[in-house]
């Protein structure tokens, strides 16, 4: 009597399991990797800054904790982030929509710094010995080529800079166009993150000493003149390399609309010390337009990785003390919505503590992980009715039993693995 009644114990055990089980199997979506669901794989090399040349382990696991929360802001459902060796980071982005944008978003070392602009570009014409206001503009040029070549021309000088060491261009002999770079590494030049190796023949490599950097001027180029018919060419200053402010020296940023023109900015406050070097800056700047005759407003440039996105002026008359940073400041370049939104994000989450360089990126389609999923699922499935008949014919009613018992077990299995959760790979 107690021995049945054990027994029904066990089968009402194993029953509750079982429908358990299969409400689990029914109610939660099965975890697959990149190469099932479909997605981009991407693989990053941690190098140095010249705050930190040399990154430990713990650099690298906070690089993680931000990129992690980089993609977690792109809405992107379960991405695949880990470790890979002692320098490199794995990301794994299933059906992620905008591949350039997720790229950008997870890579960019987002190093925010403010110039005093007109004392720290370099003139293109060795004629000019001052730049001011009145011909900032003729600074400028088209050709990055240019830009690049003026730049490889002058001494390396460091105090403060943002690189740590000289920056390596790739241009093509012929057309002068941008083949590779800027790359910290010289070999970096010759290898894309396909894993294609670029031809060395017809190639110039310029290298730019540290202390000096080239920057595109977005306020001039393409995505910056949405409204113009005219075609849009991107500009480039050549600067000394001697921020004054950098995005650690921010807080509180937030994508808002300016006021007056309703267009997307970026908002934020100053620590207490980024505060005092505001006023100071915008104080130099100031005076310096008093000095030009008339009085000029003249500028500095808040540059996002190489790139100016906005270039405040400073009018004398208006502000002769400089701006008291108390109430703040806004970065407004012409973005759109996507653009603000990003660059607060960056600003939020804080610059990564290591420069992370792309060395390899692979997009597997949603087609062929569909196809790769089928084809796994008939080769398991066939592959259980082949071992369920050959127990059955074999052993017969042991068989049968062993049957039910392996299909039970398949139920717990695969619940345990969606209940994890495990990614079907």
């Amino acid at each position: 009597m107690g021995s049945r009644r054990s027994n029904l114990l066990i089968i009402l055990f194993v029953a509750g399991l079982l429908i358990a089980s299969m409400a689990v199997i029914v109610s939660k979506e099965t975890t697959l990797g990149l190469d099932l669901r479909g997605g981009t794989q991407l693989v990053y090399e941690a190098q140095g800054t010249p705050a930190n040349p040399d990154p430990s382990p713990e650099d690298v696991d906070r690089a993680i904790e931000i990129v992690r929360d980089r993609v977690d802001s792109l809405g992107v459902a379960e991405p695949e982030i880990s470790r890979v060796g002692a320098q490199s980071i794995q990301v794994g982005l299933p059906d992620v929509q905008d591949t350039q944008r997720a790229v950008d978003r997870v890579g960019d070392t987002a190093q925010l710094f403010l110039y005093d602009l007109e004392p720290n570009v370099i003139p293109l014409d060795p004629q000019t010995d001052t730049v001011t206001a009145a011909n900032l503009a003729q600074q400028s040029t088209a050709s990055l080529f240019d830009a690049v070549t003026l730049a490889a021309e002058q001494r390396s000088e460091c105090k403060d800079c943002t690189t740590n060491g000289p920056r390596y261009y790739l241009f093509d002999k012929d057309t002068e166009e941008l083949v590779a770079g800027p790359e910290q590494d010289r070999a970096d030049l010759f290898a894309t993150p396909e894993g294609e190796a670029l031809p060395k023949k017809q190639r110039d490599v310029i290298e730019v000493p540290q202390g000096t950097i080239v920057v595109r001027d977005a306020l001039t180029s393409g995505d910056r003149n949405s409204d113009s018919t005219a075609p849009a060419v991107d500009r480039y200053f050549v600067l000394h390399d001697r921020p004054s402010l950098s995005g650690d020296d921010l807080r509180n940023p937030e994508q808002n609309f300016d006021p007056v023109t309703n267009q997307p900015n970026v908002t934020f406050d100053f620590t207490d010390e980024g505060r005092r070097i505001f006023q100071e800056v915008t104080r130099a700047i100031a005076e310096r337009g008093l000095l030009n005759f008339p009085p000029q407003p003249e500028s500095f440039a808040i540059v996002l990785d190489d790139e100016i996105v906005s270039r405040p002026v400073i009018d004398p008359n208006d502000n002769p003390d400089g701006i008291d940073g108390r109430t703040g400041a806004q970065i407004s370049g012409g973005f759109d919505i996507t653009e603000a939104q990003d660059l607060a994000e960056f600003l939020r989450i804080g610059a990564l503590p290591v420069e992370l360089k792309l060395i390899s990126q692979s997009t597997v389609s949603a087609t062929l992980g569909q196809q790769a999923l089928d084809q796994a699922l008939t080769a398991g499935i066939v592959g259980l009715i082949i071992v369920l008949l050959f127990l059955i014919f074999y052993y017969r009613f042991l068989g049968l039993v062993a049957a039910l018992g392996l299909l039970v077990y398949a139920v717990f299995f695969f619940a345990m693995m969606k209940l994890i959760p495990i990614t079907l790979t």
